[in-house]
Order: C-alpha cells, then sequence, then structure tokens
C-alpha cells in the first residue's frame, strides 16, 4: 500500500513545478514566448494582405473577362439560330434576369421568339389532389386540340402542352404532326390548363419548332421536391419529342450540395439525357453561347449536356 509520506511528495513535487512554471513564464520565458507570438501575428497579418491582394486581383480580372465576353456575346451568336421559331418556357422560380438575358441571347441568334409562357407550381405538384386535376386537365385539352392520348407514359398534360407550343418540322429531329391544331383549339386548351392554375402567360400565336426551358434554383433534398423536379424532367421530355429540339438551361453552383434539380434529374436519367440537352451555368456568357450551340446541334439531331457540374459531357459546346 502507498503510505501518507509518498503522497506527501508527490503533491510536494507538483507545487514545485507549478512554481517553477509559473516564475520561468514570468521571468525567463516571457519574452522569448511573447516575441515568438509576435512574428507569428505578423506573418499571419502579411498573408492575410497577400491573400487579398491576390483576391482584389482576380475579380478584377475575371470581371473584365466577363465584360470582355458580354461585349462580344451578340457576335458570338448571331446567326445561329436564323429561321428558327423558338418558345422559351419557364418553370418556377426561375429567375427573371436570367429569362431577360437568354431572350435577347436567342433573339442576338436570330431566332424568332414566338412567346414567353410558364408553368406554375401546381403543374408538377406530387399532392394527390394536384395530380387529379392535372390528369382531368390534360385530357380534357387533348380532347380540346383532337389529339389522341398519349401510350408512351407521357401524362396527358404533358402531351397536351407539347403539341399547344411546339410542333417538329418535317426536316427536323422530330416527327412531324401531318394535321397541327386550329388556332381554336389551341386557345380552348390553353384556356382549359390556365383556369386550373397550371400555366401561365399568353399562348403564342406561332408553334414553334424548338424550345428553350429556364429552370429555377436548387431544391433541398425531399421526397416531394424529388418529385418535383422529375416531373418537370418529363415535361422538358415531352416537349423535346415533340419538336425538332429542346435546350434546358439553369443557374446551378457546386457549392450546393444534397440538393435536387429538373437538370439533375433530367441528366441522371438515360432515357432522358439522350434526348435533352442541358447547360448548368446559364446564367454565364459562357453558358448563353452554350445555350444556343446546344440548340444548334439539337437542330442537327444532336444532344449534349454542358457545364462544370456532375453529368456534364463537356464545359460547352465545340460550337454551331
Amino acid at each position: 500500500m502507498i503510505d501518507f509520506r509518498y503522497h506527501v511528495v508527490s503533491l510536494a513535487a507538483v507545487l514545485i513545478a507549478l512554481a517553477v512554471g509559473i516564475v520561468l513564464g514570468a521571468g525567463p520565458l516571457k519574452n522569448g514566448i511573447s516575441e515568438q507570438l509576435n512574428n507569428q501575428v505578423v506573418q499571419l497579418r502579411k498573408d492575410k494582405d497577400g491573400l487579398r491582394a491576390q483576391l482584389d486581383t482576380a475579380t478584377k480580372a475575371n470581371a473584365t473577362h466577363e465584360s470582355f465576353e458580354l461585349a462580344r456575346l451578340p457576335e458570338l451568336v448571331a446567326g445561329k439560330l436564323t429561321g428558327t421559331e423558338v418558345v422559351l418556357l419557364t418553370l418556377p422560380q426561375a429567375g427573371s434576369n436570367l429569362v431577360s438575358t437568354t431572350d435577347a441571347t436567342l433573339a442576338a441568334a436570330g431566332a424568332t421568339i414566338t412567346g414567353e409562357v410558364g408553368l406554375t407550381a401546381a403543374y408538377a405538384d406530387p399532392g394527390q389532389a394536384a395530380a387529379s386535376t392535372r390528369a382531368e386537365a390534360g385530357a380534357q385539352a387533348l380532347r380540346d386540340l383532337g389529339v389522341a392520348a398519349p401510350d408512351d407514359g407521357t401524362t396527358p398534360l404533358d402531351a397536351a402542352l407539347a403539341h399547344l407550343l411546339t410542333q417538329a418540322t418535317a426536316t427536323g429531329g422530330g416527327q412531324a404532326d401531318p394535321v397541327p391544331p386550329t388556332a381554336t383549339a389551341r386557345a380552348t386548351a390553353w384556356n382549359r390548363l390556365q383556369e386550373a392554375d397550371l400555366v401561365s402567360g399568353q399562348l403564342p400565336e406561332i408553334i414553334a419548332d424548338a424550345a428553350v426551358v429556364i429552370s429555377g434554383p436548387a431544391l433541398a433534398v425531399s421526397d416531394d421536391n424529388s418529385a418535383l423536379v422529375e416531373g418537370y424532367a418529363r415535361t422538358v421530355a415531352a416537349i423535346d419529342a415533340a419538336s425538332d429540339g429542346t435546350v434546358l438551361g439553369a443557374d446551378l453552383s457546386s457549392r450546393d450540395t444534397q440538393v435536387v434539380s429538373p437538370l439533375a434529374s433530367t441528366r441522371s436519367d438515360a432515357t432522358l439525357r439522350r434526348g435533352v440537352s442541358t447547360v448548368d451555368d446559364a446564367a454565364s456568357t459562357i453558358g448563353q453561347v452554350s445555350i444556343v450551340d446546344a440548340l444548334v446541334e439539337q437542330l442537327a439531331e444532336g444532344v449534349g449536356q454542358y457545364g462544370m457540374l456532375t453529368g456534364a459531357t463537356r464545359p460547352y459546346p465545340a460550337g454551331g
């Protein structure tokens, strides 16, 4: 058994060591430690100032590049879509600046913009009541258009929307509809979808032969959001199947993790990605040029996934 004297000696040793440490810290070692800490602080400040200068230089250079690219954008896309009639379709929460920029880019490329229409949040609401409303409205719209219900898994609503907005030409990548719906039939079907709060905007008078779809931001992962974005991805695919070409654009970020989006759903589905082209950096100048070049590629029966995020095959198309 350890006796009492052992405990006394141990405690004394601890107290002596503590006292020596206090004396040394307050005396001989104090200046050395303080000087070392001060030197480290000075060096860290220098490093921070150096990194700030590098960041400022890089930011200025990036702004210059973006300004130059933006100024050259009309020249980069000029004439590439001359003779092409394009409908601009927006998904819920699509950024207004991105939509207006894309509209201007398509116009600069020579495209005829048939109109800008949008889908509401109810269009792909995964709720049972919303699904029932969509099925009924879609079926009635198809009857208004005189179009048979699809037998390829496409929902009646998606099929009706595709027939309202687009039609493949005889020389395009899709299969041309020999009997396009009349203006009266289109107006009746569109009003039906508007009354069901599924679409917004005015029905374009001209039926487009191609489409550009602008998506909103990515959504947090959940069962409802996953069903929502998958529904929109299938809608875009239906429009692509009924037209000469479709491009889905979005302004997404690699910083966003644990999120879902129509673009990501399209890229992750082997069947959808074989038909629809996507651009994940659509808000940038490169992304805007990519939308035009991707649509040119679509009109030539090609397809590609462009940008810097998962599923992209190239940063941008080879050129139109």
